[in-house]
């Protein structure tokens, strides 16, 4: 049973709350009569500004229902009792304690489910009191872990983001048909002419030793490019000078490698390519290029070497959307080429933290329902 008496501490008013118990002899001489001897143990003490608990396990039917089982304990637990149990705030806790101690100079007696709510409140209480001051201290391993996970999420959420919709992107996206420009491109090939070495003819050594030869299509017709160790040059396969091609050149070899049905839409010069998405450049540095564009669904462009007119490469769309999210991948937004660069080595770490914090959070939780499931089934 629950008493309330009033009284004072540090010279203030206060409430007593008791709580009163066969004592262990009548327990075990099996007597509960009115006449049957009781223990008297204090529970709470309620002040206007304060509530102070003292934690106590009171186990109804054993001996032992005056020992505290733990240094800590904050909780009591009272057997055979049918309790249904409610969240309770802080405040809440204060009312329900001091309207269970309310009655001037009166003492009031209550069952064990007004112990066990008054009990509590002191409970709901003394955590809210406590959190503030000693938070490292007692923040628990799981709010530990969830603290790190949260804070490392913050971190990464973006670029694991942009993992994740790359990824997607790359396995759907068609990669040859659409990105290489399979579906629209017939790639130019030149075989070496028979006649190769009449067109070296009469060449100077001032370039010094030629260290390859290598046969290209060009808008001006075909050519063997020549390469030194101080640069290259442009020869025609019929000998002399390759001519530089203009744009009308340019646009009908266009035409012989586009195997779509659009219709040829512009061809300019650029000394540029300009860049795409604020980081996708097309042509990455190379500079002074032909640019043909046709109008299909993909917007499919021709880049041609602005000196000779080689073929240089194909871009549409869904290349450029692909090239964006490589470059968001791996974290190189310049050249889209560097694996190691130390931007995508945190981010990788960080992740790794991201996704063991998480995995610890699950084993944890795990083993919370279980042990929850085991004392239920008790």
């Amino acid at each position: 049973m629950l008493e309330i008496e009033h009284g004072t501490v540090d010279a203030k008013a206060c409430v007593n709350a008791f709580y009163v118990a066969i004592s262990e002899k009548s327990y075990d001489a099996d007597d509960s009569g009115p006449g049957a001897t009781r223990d008297k143990v204090l529970l709470a003490t309620v002040t206007e500004d304060a509530l102070r608990m003292f934690p106590i396990n009171v186990r109804r039917g054993v001996a032992d229902y005056l020992k505290p089982r733990h240094d800590n304990l904050r909780t009591i637990t009272i057997k055979r009792a049918k309790v249904r149990r409610r969240r309770t705030s802080p405040e809440r806790g204060v009312v329900m304690a001091a309207g269970a101690a309310g009655g001037a100079g009166k003492r009031q007696r209550a069952d064990y489910r007004g112990a066990h709510c008054a009990t509590r409140a002191a409970c709901a209480m003394r955590r809210h009191n406590s959190a503030h001051r000693h938070h490292h201290h007692t923040m628990s391993l799981a709010a530990r872990f969830f603290h790190w996970h949260r804070w490392v999420g913050y971190l990464v959420a973006l670029q694991v983001l942009a993992w994740v919709l790359g990824g997607l992107l790359f396995s759907w996206l068609p990669f040859q048909p659409w990105v290489k420009g399979g579906d629209v491109l017939a790639k130019p090939q030149q075989p070496l002419p028979a006649d190769w070495p009449r067109a070296l003819a009469g060449l100077s050594s001032e370039r010094g030793p030629l260290l390859s030869l290598q046969s290209v299509a060009t808008a001006s017709g075909p050519a063997l490019k020549l390469r030194y160790a101080q640069g290259e040059q442009w020869l025609s396969a019929a000998g002399g000078e390759l001519p530089v091609p203009d744009a009308q050149a340019i646009g009908r070899y266009a035409r012989t490698l586009y195997r779509g049905e659009a219709a040829l839409h512009a061809v300019q010069r650029l000394h540029e390519a300009p860049r795409r998405l604020g980081i996708v450049r097309e042509l990455g540095e190379r500079a002074d290029a032909w640019q043909v564009n046709f109008a299909d669904r993909l917007g499919t462009r021709l880049y041609f070497d602005g000196r000779s007119g080689e073929f240089l490469a194909v871009r549409n769309e869904a290349w450029v959307i692909y090239d964006f999210f490589w470059r968001l991948h791996v974290m190189d937004y310049e050249g889209g080429e560097d694996f190691n660069n130390a931007l995508l080595r945190g981010a990788s770490i960080a992740a790794l933290g991201l996704v063991l914090t998480g995995l610890t959070l699950m084993v944890l939780a795990l083993r919370r329902s279980w042990r929850r499931r085991r004392q239920a089934a008790r």
